[in-house]
């Protein structure tokens, strides 16, 4: 299975980075097999999870709600059945070693998703029951009037 960057992708690299890689054959031919996955899964089965790549080290793949993600990058377009196995396209160069950097805010490292939805928590009083909160829906101005019993 091979992770192709996109052209915009390799745009998006400094120059300097750029100018590494050709001028450097070892790192360039490091980079490219980061890119290939020995595995012979299909790209639904991946999960969160490290798999092996051609050049040796471990690429960390992450489901998130927007699709697979591998290290940094995002597996974006369809899929091109060739002879040999699989490519997807992918949103950025992926090098390896790659380490996410830490939050300023809480020292830890930032996650794509991180298992959980971000959900707005209420102001104000909170229920303290299921029941009292649905109470609360018929009792806020604007709702539906109640009917009798």
């Amino acid at each position: 299975m091979l992770f192709a960057p996109t052209d915009h992708a390799f745009s998006e690299l400094p120059p300097e980075e750029m100018a590494l890689l050709e001028n450097d054959a070892g790192r360039l031919r490091a980079t490219l097999e980061y890119h290939i996955i020995t595995s012979e899964r299909e790209l639904s089965k991946i999960r969160n999870e490290k798999l092996s790549t051609l050049q040796g080290t471990m690429l960390t793949t992450a489901v998130t709600d927007d699709g697979l993600r591998l290290d940094h990058a995002n597996v974006t377009g369809h899929q091109v059945r060739c002879a040999n196995g699989v490519i997807h396209q992918i949103d950025a160069v992926l090098f390896p070693g790659f380490t996410p950097t830490p939050s300023a805010a809480t020292g830890k490292f930032e996650s794509p998703w991180s298992g959980r939805r971000r959900v707005p928590r209420l102001q104000g009083a909170q229920p303290a029951t299921a029941a009292s909160a649905a109470e609360a829906l018929f009792d806020s101005p604007g709702s539906a009037p109640r009917r009798s019993e």
